[in-house]
């Protein structure tokens, strides 16, 4: 496609700000990132800092910190319909031109699977 991407972490607390929804949630935490970048950004280069959040009942999944709560999420999620939001969030060299540039939902069904399968989906985590 002609441009150059380069992937880097940017660390920073994912904490869910109270009063903050699904959609205001992930635009919330894409900007919080894309404001926590420190090094400069190229002439030419833009910076795209992303969040994506699965909810459940209207609340927020977060990340599995181990195996176990991965197969927690996934007996949750296991023969019903969820809420999967990302947003993204762009920076261009200064004047730091912030630009919220997207946020799309998608209410995927999550089969019923057992435990078998489900312990199988995470042998790669």
């Amino acid at each position: 496609m002609g441009f150059e991407v380069v992937t880097t972490k940017i660390e920073v607390e994912e904490k869910a700000e109270e009063g903050l929804q699904d959609f205001e949630l992930a635009e919330h935490l894409a900007k919080t990132k894309n404001h926590a970048y420190t090094l400069p950004i190229e002439s030419g280069s833009v910076l795209v800092t992303a969040d994506t959040l699965v909810f459940v009942n209207g609340q927020p999944l977060g990340k599995p910190c181990d195996k176990q709560q991965a197969m927690h999420y996934l007996k949750i999620l296991s023969g019903r319909e969820h809420r999967v939001i990302t947003a993204l969030h762009t920076q261009k060299p200064p004047p730091r031109n912030n630009i919220p540039l997207c946020c799309k939902g998608l209410f995927p069904y999550f089969e019923q699977r057992r435990d078998k399968l489900l312990h199988r989906l995470l042998s790669t985590f």
